[in-house]
């Protein structure tokens, strides 16, 4: 589901800068051109990112899958147009004269704050718009086919621009992060492009070979050929049966891991001929 409005990191370099820009005017009275002290109007900022965490089924991983995800979010309000007013429903801030700033006396510097009555905007709301209530931004929900590709593992993290947070002042919207959770599997365990299926056998199995019909990705099987005396932890390797390689061509193997089992219980001719098989192996017992 969706989680954390505003995931955190800047999305490039002049974000960064523009963080430093707003300490500055909020120090020293400094602004860029439109914004702040240089002007009424508001910066365009681009909205905050979104993280969507993705719960995927094993076999979805493997083979990839389109999912139709819905989450909700905040965009600018299509009436006013995030300006938070009707037409004409602005006046400009008499306590900043439209500077969104005030000057404030600190030992020999005069530091730029933001302006109390218009918190920094420049303006005041005399008629707000009704839809929004007045406060530019409403609440969206929104839905998002997202194309899933075969071979992703737990943690993957895929990008879907611009279908975050809505952007202020005209910016751009924010981008979504969908993040990816894959369930374990009952038949396998995942390394990298392959696969590891544990298989038991019995010892006299073990000893005299066998036959073996194993589960494969897609709900299909294999039949495998068991030699004689085969060692626990003995792996039999079945070819191109693993995870299709996410940044590469063909898929992993599917590697049969074997655990011979020792009977627990046994009846007493199981035991006499086993008694047998001891003394002519002359194994003491």
């Amino acid at each position: 589901g969706l989680s954390g409005q505003g995931f955190s990191g800047f999305s490039d370099v002049n974000d960064v800068f523009s963080s430093f820009g707003s300490i500055f005017e909020d120090f020293f009275g400094f602004s860029s051109p439109g914004g702040g002290a240089g002007g009424s109007k508001r910066r365009a900022r681009k909205g905050a990112d979104l993280r969507f965490d993705l719960v995927l089924e094993f076999e979805e991983a493997a083979f990839g899958v389109e999912k139709e995800i819905e989450y909700e979010r905040d965009i600018a309000c299509s009436v006013c147009r995030g300006e938070r007013a009707e037409s004409g429903g602005k006046k400009t801030c008499g306590t900043c004269g439209g500077r969104g700033q005030v000057a404030r006396s600190q030992g020999f510097f005069s530091v730029a704050t933001a302006c109390p009555t218009c918190h920094g905007e420049g303006e005041i709301v005399t008629n707000p718009c009704k839809p929004c209530k007045g406060k530019g931004r409403v609440r969206d929900m929104k839905k998002v086919s997202v194309k899933i590709p075969p071979g992703v593992d737990q943690g993957v993290r895929l990008r879907v621009s611009e279908e975050g947070q809505g952007g202020a002042g005209g910016g751009p919207n924010g981008d979504l992060y969908v993040f990816l959770q894959v369930k374990d599997s009952p038949h396998f365990e995942r390394d990298g492009s392959d696969l590891v299926h544990y298989a038991s056998i019995s010892m006299i199995q073990a000893a005299l070979g066998t036959k073996l019909t194993v589960p494969t990705l897609g709900n299909n099987t294999v039949d495998l050929e068991v030699p004689a005396g085969v060692q626990y932890g003995h792996r039999l390797t079945v070819a191109g049966e693993g995870i299709p390689k996410l940044r590469g061509i063909g898929r992993g193997d599917l590697w049969v891991e074997l655990k011979v089992e020792v009977p627990i219980k046994m009846s007493k001719e199981q035991k006499e001929l086993l008694q047998q098989f001891a003394e002519i192996s002359g194994e003491k017992v």
